[in-house]
């Protein structure tokens, strides 16, 4: 909890992961009503359903692409994706990868890949 200037917005990454975003409010009459300004890193906003529109609509809408891109995979862990990723059958010409969303940081995807024999694990925001 960062105080009473401060509210948390959460929207719903995939299943069981949520993402927690910070919202710094500016202009409090008082501590119960909302700020006259709400700000979200060094980005200013008007009003919660601007911060949904502007902020939260298009990053969910980004998320939703990748869910349905035919390499996404939903795999608990990073020891799963090394798994699945090394049994793969390897190709001179190929390089085997995949995309999966990341539970340690909601809000930011992994795309891992098998260059070689070690698989990397690569953040996308």
């Amino acid at each position: 909890m960062q105080g009473e200037d401060h509210l948390t917005v959460t929207w719903k990454v995939c299943d069981g992961i949520y993402q927690h975003i910070d919202v710094r409010e500016e202009g409090k009459e008082n501590a119960f009503s909302l700020g006259q300004s709400l700000w979200i890193g060094g980005e200013e906003f008007e009003d919660l359903d601007e911060i949904i529109a502007r902020y939260v609509n298009p990053m969910a809408s980004y998320a939703r692409d990748i869910l349905n891109y035919k390499y996404f995979k939903t795999l608990e862990r990073r020891q799963a994706v090394d798994v699945y990723l090394l049994k793969k059958e390897r190709s001179a010409n190929k390089i085997h990868y995949l995309v999966y969303a990341s539970k340690e940081f909601p809000g930011k995807f992994v795309i891992a890949y098998l260059p070689k024999d070690t698989v990397r694990h690569e953040f996308i925001k």
